[in-house]
């Protein structure tokens, strides 16, 4: 992550105003990728085989959220991230995530898709990763466990690091998921934007993080509510 925070850093906004057990976390708002897909629907998460709605593109989820990187410790050996976010399909189907990401790593295992092309040896694209992930996602207040991710990859996030979009500053990752019934057939996808960090030296209270998070909740869905307008 030294890469991917020192190109950032220079235009984060400071938050302020914030107690708790001094450190350092960096905030990025999430929303989607810009690349669509089944007719025109949004990317941001992907249920694979699971059309909980039963209707077209209801595999296709729009995101909206924020990810956390806890990025002070000198040893990045040490270095955690989460994400929490909101999704709808097509179907008005909503999913609640919340994940966690451990095992940080500078150089891993790249993967892209959609026919987008990235020469890790010309282009040496400034992307980390996060090798170990836990968590669950909620469809109908059924909750699905996150087991691992699928095909040998990470949680890749920088720029470059939505594999639907090279040129997007960004994060994706297939992920592997059990039921009530037990494991999923297949795998899940998450194809992320990312809007700029905002820094802070302080871990917030829960209480002040779920209303910072509501406010970039909120902004995102409003500028795509603008932009669909």
């Amino acid at each position: 992550m030294k890469k991917f925070v020192t190109g950032m850093l220079a235009g984060a906004v400071m938050l302020g105003g914030i107690s708790g057990a001094a450190k350092a976390t960096t905030v990025y708002s999430v929303q989607s990728t810009s690349v669509v897909n089944c007719s025109g629907a949004s990317h941001g998460l992907w249920t694979g085989q699971q059309n909980f709605s039963g209707g077209s593109c209801g595999n296709y989820y729009d995101i909206s959220g924020i990810f956390t990187v806890n990025d002070n410790d000198a040893n990045t050996d040490n270095w955690t991230g989460s994400f929490t976010a909101f999704a709808i399909n097509p179907q008005g189907t909503e999913a609640n995530i919340n994940l966690t990401f451990s095992n940080f790593a500078e150089t891993a295992k790249y993967k892209t898709e959609g026919g987008v092309s990235y020469d890790e040896n010309t282009d040496t694209p400034d992307i980390d990763f996060f090798q170990d992930v836990a968590g669950s996602i909620e469809i109908d207040n059924i909750t699905h466990t996150v087991d691992g991710f699928a095909g040998g990859y990470s949680f890749q996030w920088g720029q470059g690091g939505n594999a639907k979009d090279a040129s997007e500053f960004g994060g994706s990752a297939w992920m592997l998921l059990s039921g009530p019934g037990g494991s999923l057939p297949g795998h899940w996808d998450l194809n992320l934007a990312f809007g700029a960090p905002v820094t802070t030296t302080e871990v917030p209270q829960p209480g002040a993080l779920a209303v910072f998070g509501l406010g970039l909740l909120g902004r995102g869905l409003a500028r795509r509510r603008q932009r669909k307008a």
